[in-house]
């Protein structure tokens, strides 16, 4: 996640109209089928009336209630809540059973798997408003998504944590589209090493994303030394003043979209 700015960025991401990314639809009110090679996108605001909470964070274990608890500011103890409420709330439905019974267990680096499922991966993001949920059948995803701010470090940020391509791509556009480059760049690496299980414990600057068109679309992965990797990331539109962007290890065939309703 990338440090916290000052004011809103007047930048939008500019995302392709692919026919897959048919816009954010209404749940399924029946049970949910995540078919192989697929991936289920899911968004949901990041906050929740009193109640809401409440009965999310009844399904939750006992050492995430107590991970809640030791968050210092409310709001991010009630997002917390919420994002892992939903998540089990959705797993629950693609396993078809209690969401309380879901059971985790974690990588090296704390990346969230199902225990006892293996075929079925997931990964979350949260920022300020906005969560964001994907889910796949056979292979891994990362999700990554941002508030967008005017980023008066923009320059020095990238210098420090991208590939030096990357930033001389940014720096090469219109001054006016460079903030959505590099909110576009940003989520686009850290979906990708979310995906990887490694998160930023992998240096962000030795490796290279390289977009197929300017701010949107898919791209690729480039690690000097290294031949070119068939990962697909792709620019996600989750609604104005965010950045979002999701990774796999291979280009699904069916990408769904849907929008959490409580």
């Amino acid at each position: 996640m990338l440090p916290t700015a000052l004011a809103p960025c007047p930048c939008t991401l500019a995302v392709p109209s692919d026919i897959e990314f048919g816009g954010w639809l209404a749940p399924p009110t029946a049970g949910l089928t995540l078919p192989a090679q697929s991936v289920h996108l899911w968004r949901a605001a990041a906050s929740a009336p009193a109640g809401q909470l409440e009965k999310l964070g009844a399904i939750l274990s006992p050492d995430e209630m107590a991970r809640a608890a030791a968050f210092y500011r409310a709001p991010d103890r009630d997002r917390f809540v919420l994002c892992r409420g939903i998540l089990r709330t959705l797993l629950g439905r693609y396993l078809r059973r209690p969401p309380e019974s879901v059971v985790f267990d974690y990588g090296a680096h704390g990346k969230p798997a199902l225990a006892g499922a293996p075929d079925l991966h997931f990964n979350i993001s949260h920022t300020m408003g906005l969560c964001l949920f994907a889910f796949s059948r056979e292979q891994a995803v990362g999700v990554d998504v941002e508030a967008i701010h005017d980023r008066g470090d923009m320059e020095s940020t990238a210098r420090q944590c991208f590939h030096p391509h990357e930033w001389e791509f940014i720096a090469s556009l219109p001054e006016a589209q460079r903030c959505a480059a590099f909110y576009a760049c940003w989520t686009c690496k850290e979906a990708y090493l979310k995906a990887r299980g490694v998160g930023l414990a992998a240096e962000p600057d030795t490796f290279e994303v390289i977009p197929a068109a300017p701010l949107a679309g898919d791209a690729t992965v480039h690690v000097p030394g290294q031949a070119e990797q068939p990962w697909w990331l792709h620019v996600l539109d989750v609604g104005p003043a965010f950045a979002a962007a999701v990774a796999a290890p291979v280009h699904p065939q069916v990408i769904r979209q849907f929008g959490w309703r409580p």
